[in-house]
């Protein structure tokens, strides 16, 4: 196992470099003068080259490369062109909102698309499966932002059963907190479990039509015990592939849907840097995320290691 580890680690490495260096490039692709901007429309041009000169922007690019380097690995991203703040205290404020976010829409994803994909395997061609698989194909086709708005008119305006937008913080209270992230992690979740019960559905299918099961079958276990104790653990194998690949879709998907329910998250943050063109806050959102991403995609490789003895070997 720990050789997995280091492999996945040695493959990461690059792909985070890279991923640096891109970000690191975009002062050259997005338009305006970074100096221009700090400094204001009303400053001359011995003003604005003091900002430049105080930014380091009057280097060689490969000496701001390497001092942006060295501030990344320092945890410095650099102060905010608008708001005048650390970027990473913004940062920092704004992750454990995403990050419950994130926690409450994956529950939600598991909790309604692993029955959904199960019953519909076991109902193969029946009503079960079909109303499974109409599910599927319209939930995939819908945004989160629009499930967003049917939730916040049916169950905040009609209904009165959960805040329409806001977040509260568990110091608040773990009722609040939650009653606060119901409706924008079902908005992103129906979507998602959508693929998961597909992905479980047909998994199962093809898990539940073995010899092995047939010669569970034939020794009469129960279907309970067929399908959670022979069945499961070679389905989830791709289940867990397809739901860590998700990681991603949240944090983008976050830029929408926050905005929808009023959340001060990575999303918001992320919306607010680019409206503003502010670069070090820019930067700071996107190699966060990615090494969000990053960490879940190598958590979902240990994972399926642990379930695939051949992956290890």
């Amino acid at each position: 196992m720990r050789g997995v580890i280091v492999r996945r680690l040695a493959l990461l490495l690059p792909v985070l470099f890279v991923i640096l260096f891109a970000v690191f490039l975009l002062q050259t692709a997005l338009p305006g003068d970074p100096a221009a901007i700090i400094a204001g429309p009303e400053a001359n041009k011995e003003i604005v080259e003091g900002v430049r000169v105080s930014l380091g922007l009057d280097k060689p690019i490969w000496e701001q490369f390497g001092t942006f380097m060295g501030d990344v690995l320092r945890g410095d991203f650099g102060i905010s062109y608008r708001s005048g703040r650390p970027v990473s205290d913004m940062i920092e404020g704004a992750l454990p909102v995403t990050g419950s976010l994130a926690l409450v829409t994956s529950v939600l994803t598991l909790l309604i698309g692993v029955p959904l994909g199960i019953v519909a395997a076991l109902k193969r061609g029946r009503l079960a499966d079909r109303l499974v698989s109409g599910y599927s194909a319209v939930a995939i086709a819908v945004p989160p932002f629009v499930f967003g708005f049917v939730l916040v008119i049916v169950l905040a305006l009609n209904a009165a059963w959960f805040p329409a937008t806001g977040y509260k913080t568990l110091a608040d209270g773990p009722d609040q907190w939650l009653e606060h992230l119901v409706l924008p992690s079902l908005a992103f979740a129906l979507p998602l479990a959508a693929e998961i019960a597909r992905q479980v559905r047909g998994s199962f299918a093809e898990i539940l039509g073995r010899d092995f099961i047939r010669t569970a079958r034939a020794s009469g276990l129960s279907p309970i015990s067929i399908v959670g104790k022979h069945a499961a653990k070679t389905a989830a194998i791709p289940v867990i592939t397809v739901f860590g690949l998700q990681a991603g879709r949240i944090l983008g998907g976050a830029v929408v849907v926050e905005q929808v329910f009023g959340l001060p998250g990575l999303g918001s943050l992320a919306y607010e840097a680019v409206s503003g063109r502010d670069l070090p806050l820019i930067r700071g959102v996107v190699i966060v995320s990615a090494i969000i991403v990053i960490v879940v995609n190598l958590a979902v490789d240990l994972c399926v290691a642990m379930l695939n003895p051949r992956l290890r070997a």
